[in-house]
């Protein structure tokens, strides 16, 4: 489903019980800056479809399995809109689920759907240890804090213009 974030399972095999700095099975690095956890990360990616264009998909997903396993990735935005169109043929393609967030005028509210996402998965799932925002927004500095809190990783894929503040708190800052 996640095709450019997924190893073959031929290209794992053995790799539970790795503890070399690079792994020669799946050539996932184990620095010291990554979790060593004998066995592959899984991720999970959130992507803002109001702030992050629909062309950029397959980098994203790339960038994001180059992280780890990727276990969940989900677009949010309103589907109901012209401006989504875009989005919601590159998730189909792609085997991205689509959340809808209903448009009020003058609010965020995908930024607070999405937020909503996070902590839950956050709060109710141990499966989880790398999170990836894909946004260029910087409000998502506040749960950036609180996932590093519960001791998860957070990466963040944005554009080159993404505030410094975003930026800085993320484990690693990828830009587009």
């Amino acid at each position: 489903q996640f095709s450019a974030g997924l190893r073959s399972s031929a290209s794992v095999r053995g790799h539970e019980q790795c503890n070399t700095s690079i792994c020669r099975l799946c050539h996932f690095s184990f620095d010291s800056k990554s979790y060593n956890l004998g066995r592959m990360p899984n991720v999970a990616i959130f992507v803002d479809g109001d702030n992050v264009p629909s062309k950029d998909t397959q980098n994203i997903l790339s960038e994001a399995g180059s992280f780890g396993r990727i276990v969940n990735a989900m677009v949010f935005g309103d589907w109901s809109t012209p401006q989504m169109k875009p989005w919601k043929d590159s998730a189909s393609q792609h085997g991205l689920l689509t959340m809808q967030c209903d448009l009020l005028k003058g609010k965020n509210s995908t930024d607070i759907r999405m937020m909503i996402e996070i902590m839950r998965l956050l709060y109710t799932s141990e499966v989880v240890d790398i999170y990836v925002i894909v946004t260029s927004d910087s409000d998502y500095r506040h749960v950036v804090s609180e996932i590093k809190m519960r001791g998860k990783r957070c990466y963040c894929i944005g554009s080159v213009n993404t505030n410094n503040s975003l930026q800085n708190i993320c484990d690693k800052f990828v830009k587009l």
